[in-house]
């Protein structure tokens, strides 16, 4: 029986459900001939993808020791009852063809495995939760359940994840601060909606007064300003002032993205630095670099940069440390990087509901070697 070329990439592909058909069908046929359950080459090659498995690292050594030990026998018995899922598939494969218990040993170390499960069910996708700051100093934990604020004269509600205030002459500031793994929407005195996501600050004034409407944002927000030409609304974040002219727009101003980012889903904004203006128009978007002056403006598809607001992750063209930023922010995780950062683009899109380990799936099946470590993502 010959041999398939490159055994440990066939068998690694087998372990991880990404091998060809013709791939499969030639791997299997090899580890059903007799010769090979005698072949030490083909134990230590078993033993070598089973420790480089994701987890393995975590399994009782005793198990690791055990299995080893089992290995030469386990490739001359005859299958037993595999758990579920993808393995259960690869058992019934391998002994429908060879009569081996491979993927059997592989199932047995998977149920040896109590960490990884544990530290990424602890990653759980963010939620209705920010920090109020009122006028007068009070601080309050908001979440989804509803009830009645009351500042002054005014009444804010808070009901499912929004806060809205009622028209009144109050004065002062007010401060709205988002967690990690958190997202909170706001209805203005006037009627503005600012949608504002994970790890981000909105500081505006309980009610408006005098010729303009200002507010100063870190991070990320999407902004629908009511109309009033009378009274222009502009956004401060950082060295960049954005101005309205009648429109809806998401801007992203996060610290660790090094750069401030408007994009325009309708009407028009125009951006101020110290030293230029730029009117953005749809599906433009407008990025200031490190606190610079310049405006370098690019065609986006705008409204799939503000589908964070209506529960989904997505990114076009965009580079590894920026993508992993944005997971980090909503699974209020870490990122770590071991080695060179991948030098690729990427593009995708998933909801905000998903698991962070389904996450990661989808991260390693496109090329990006990733885990959980404790509340970190390492990336390889």
């Amino acid at each position: 029986m010959s041999q398939p070329n490159n055994k440990a990439a066939l068998f690694n592909r087998l372990l991880t459900d990404s091998c060809t058909p013709a791939d499969t069908a030639a791997l299997i046929s090899w580890l059903g001939s007799p010769a090979v359950a005698k072949d030490p080459e083909t134990v230590a090659l078993i033993e070598e993808q089973l420790a480089s498995m994701p987890g393995a690292s975590e399994v009782n050594p005793a198990v690791i020791a055990r299995l080893q030990a089992l290995l030469p026998a386990i490739l001359q018995q005859e299958p037993v009852a595999a758990p579920r899922g993808r393995i259960r598939k690869l058992l019934t494969m391998a002994a429908a063809a060879a009569g081996i218990l491979i993927i059997s040993t592989i199932a047995y170390l998977s149920l040896y495995q109590p960490p990884a499960p544990s530290r990424i069910a602890m990653a759980v996708p963010g939620g209705n939760k920010a920090t109020l700051t009122l006028a007068d100093g009070r601080v309050l934990q908001l979440d989804s359940a509803r009830k009645t604020i009351v500042q002054g004269e005014q009444a804010i509600e808070q009901d499912n994840g929004t806060l809205r205030y009622s028209a009144a002459a109050t004065t002062g500031m007010n401060t709205l601060v988002t967690p990690r793994g958190g997202q909170y929407t706001l209805q203005l005195p006037d009627g503005s909606k600012v949608w504002l996501n994970a790890d981000s600050k909105l500081h505006y004034p309980a009610a408006f007064s005098g010729s303009e409407r200002v507010v100063t944002l870190e991070g990320e927000a999407f902004f629908e300003p009511a109309a009033n030409p009378e009274r222009p609304f502009k956004v401060i974040t950082g060295t960049v002032t954005t101005e309205v002219l009648g429109t809806s727009f998401n801007i992203n101003a996060y610290s660790d993205d090094h750069q401030i980012s408007t994009t325009v889903l309708t009407g028009a904004v125009k951006i101020n630095t110290a030293e230029k203006e730029q009117v953005v128009r749809p599906n433009q978007q407008g990025t200031v670099v490190n606190s610079g002056t310049h405006i370098s403006l690019k065609k986006v598809n705008a409204y799939k940069i503000a589908s964070w607001k209506d529960g989904m992750i997505a990114f076009e063209n965009m580079e590894v440390p920026a993508v992993m930023n944005m997971i980090a922010r909503w699974y209020n995780v870490d990122i770590s990087y071991e080695g060179a950062i991948p030098q690729v683009l990427m593009s995708g899109e998933f909801k905000r509901s998903t698991s962070l380990a389904e996450v990661l799936k989808i991260m390693n099946y496109s090329g990006i070697r990733c885990e959980l470590k404790e509340q970190t993502i390492v990336v390889y």
